[in-house]
């Protein structure tokens, strides 16, 4: 019986949509008029992308919306207040009361636009975006959804906002759409997540290399430096970012930026060594000279690249601590300033003049 019955409504569905002439339908609409009709058919004759034309009412297509439908949505700025041209919140007689806004729908993914306006109802005095918010430019689409979400796109990304994400306001006498910035916390957190993978992971590397013999080489041992001292620095980075909101103390703050330098630096000089002994191990063994991998030499040259990527990377330190805490060196002239707005350097010049 339920088979039977399933036949029986696509029978009468495919009676109802083929009563109206093929000629009247045509493809991928890009406009539709609401008709407040009860027939639940309606909405699927819509979603399967075809719009009729010249018929009257009682055979029209549309979506069924009840005629007293609106959705609530969140004003940018206190009751009695709208955006200046600064889109600063001042005291305002304009109220939202007297727009009109156009919903769209998204159907097998086509936006379709509804040319009737609907009125503003339902407003929640609420500014949702406490990291900033922004608004689409002219080559940038944003069109509220029937849904109450917000569909937004751009040359670059394409995206859909919940209706917490975005607030609408009066902006130069036109109802404006403004979209909010992601949360700053929510990708501190997840910076935070990885880097405390990337420890694990890099610790995990560190026993594998000392637990092995066979891998105890100048090549090993470089690793081996290479991968603690990212593990320390990515350790200190993960520490700064769980305690992002958090008033830090400033003498731990300017430590915790000196040791991710130092951890860096040397990061950075340990993967040189690691290059140069991959060269030399591949030049050797296509001399077919055994004397590279004598155990004597192996300690020698170890000590070596021991002292000269740990002095390298202790010297550029000591010349960013020494460009901090004197006098000697005018503020304005790229003094390091770790701790003065941030756990590093500030700005883009400083960290790349002591990096």
């Amino acid at each position: 019986m339920k088979t039977f019955g399933v036949i029986l409504a696509i029978l009468i569905t495919g009676i109802i949509v083929s009563s109206t002439d093929e000629d009247d339908f045509y493809k991928n609409p890009q406009n539709w008029n609401i008709e407040y009709e009860r027939d639940g058919i309606l909405t699927e004759v819509i979603c399967n992308e075809f719009k009729t034309k010249g018929v009257d009412r009682n055979k029209s297509t549309g979506l069924f919306v009840p005629s007293n439908w609106s959705i609530p949505l969140r004003k940018c700025c206190p009751k009695g207040e709208s955006f200046n041209p600064n889109k600063t919140c001042i005291p305002s007689d304009n109220t939202l009361y007297d727009k009109t806004i156009h919903y769209s729908i998204i159907c097998n993914k086509n936006m379709i636009n509804i040319n009737e306006g609907f009125a503003v109802r339902n407003l929640i005095y609420e500014d949702p975006c406490k990291d900033g918010k922004f608004y689409a430019d002219e080559h940038e689409i944003a069109k509220i959804l029937m849904s109450g979400q917000l569909y937004f796109e751009s040359p670059d990304i394409s995206r859909t906002y919940k209706n917490d994400e975005f607030c609408i306001e009066n902006l130069d006498d036109k109802l404006t759409v403004f979209m909010c910035f992601d949360s700053e916390k929510t990708f501190t957190f997840t910076y935070a997540i990885l880097e405390t993978i990337s420890v694990g992971c890099l610790v995990c590397v560190i026993i594998y290399y000392c637990s092995k013999k066979s891998l105890r080489t100048v090549h090993g041992k470089a690793l081996c430096c290479h991968a603690g001292s990212l593990a320390c620095g990515f350790s200190f980075l993960a520490g700064l970012n769980y305690a992002d909101g958090y008033a830090l103390p400033k003498y731990f703050c300017i430590f915790a930026g000196y040791v991710v330098q130092f951890s860096f630096l040397a990061y950075f000089f340990w993967l040189t060594v690691m290059c140069i002994e991959t060269y030399k191990c591949i030049e050797m063994k296509h001399r077919n000279c055994g004397r590279y991998d004598m155990k004597e030499d192996q300690k020698m040259r170890f000590k070596k690249y021991s002292l000269g990527v740990w002095g390298t990377t202790i010297i550029i330190c000591l010349i960013s601590l020494f460009s901090q805490f004197t006098p000697i060196i005018p503020a304005m002239h790229h003094r390091p300033s770790i701790g003065e707005t941030s756990c590093f350097f500030q700005g883009f010049a400083n960290q790349r003049f002591y990096s």
